[in-house]
């Protein structure tokens, strides 16, 4: 048996259906294994508050978009060209961090409840946040060569995944598609699973549940193809990450309508649009 993969703070038992509170994130209890997938500052920001998305912008003209009432619970953050475009009565239930020389757009009755920060330190800090998620992409795709890696896949092998205690579940697959269909993965507080996607990830009208008691901050996606990232009404929970070291400056993620209620995303540039929801992975 292993030992966790990912330990980045605690969280409660969950199935992706659970509904968004607006508590608000609280400060988490960092703490790594030998073989731990470590996401530094891309994990969160310089106050210890879990990032919602945390973006590269490495792209001229890149910038995060939300839109068309689209609801963010948790800070986001920007470094690069450092652009927030929020609009059409969208919401960010949190901090917005952007690097100095970016930008944080507002229209449409779009509203953030927290701070817009942007300086010197912030700038460091989230620079830091890119190398640290590249660096955590490439220990991910490390764990394909491990000896319980699962026999790499073109497709996912069951619509049932499941990790006993204190055990991991790693599998390379080239297409990670869900089209009106139900995802479920098993394991306990001590379980972790990681896929690493290289070629497509999409999932549309489906829900991933997470059972058994496995949490969010224990399920990796690490994506490491060219084409965008498609969420079309997906209801899932984990960490969506898009940095792999060879295409990290053109990653990006989409997300139209759907419920991510407790999840990280972190890619080079991120939209949402058609109401989309995403809650930061928090503690009870």
């Amino acid at each position: 048996m292993n030992v966790p993969l990912l330990r980045k703070y605690s969280l409660a038992a969950l199935v992706t259906t659970a509904a968004i509170s607006l508590s608000a994130p609280v400060v988490r209890a960092e703490t790594l294994h030998a073989d731990g997938v470590y996401f530094g500052a891309s994990g969160g920001n310089n106050d210890g508050h879990p990032w919602a998305l945390f973006t590269f912008e490495q792209t001229l003209g890149d910038s995060d978009i939300i839109a068309g009432d689209s609801f963010i619970l948790g800070d986001i953050g920007a470094a690069g060209n450092g652009r927030i475009n929020i609009s059409g009565g969208s919401t960010i239930h949190g901090n917005a961090y952007y690097h100095t020389g970016g930008s944080y757009i507002s229209s449409g009755g779009a509203s953030i409840t927290g701070s817009k920060i942007s300086n010197g330190s912030t700038d460091s800090f989230l620079g830091q946040g890119v190398t640290d998620a590249m660096t955590a992409a490439a220990h991910a795709k490390g764990l394909e060569l491990a000896p319980d890696a699962q026999t790499p896949s073109a497709g996912l092998p069951s619509m049932d995944l499941v990790a006993g205690t204190n055990d991991r579940y790693i599998l390379t697959l080239s297409n990670f598609t869900l089209t009106n269909q139900n995802l479920i993965l098993e394991g306990d507080a001590s379980s972790s699973f990681v896929f690493n996607i290289t070629s497509s990830f999409q999932v549309s009208h489906s829900t991933i549940f997470l059972t058994g008691g496995l949490t969010a901050n224990n399920v990796i996606f690490n994506y490491s193809g060219t084409a965008p990232v498609v969420l079309n009404s997906a209801n899932m929970s984990g960490i969506i990450l898009a940095a792999d070291p060879l295409n990290y400056q053109t990653s990006s993620v989409q997300v139209t309508a759907g419920n991510l209620p407790a999840a990280e995303i972190i890619a080079d540039k991120v939209t949402l649009t058609g109401g989309a929801t995403i809650q930061g992975i928090v503690s009870p």
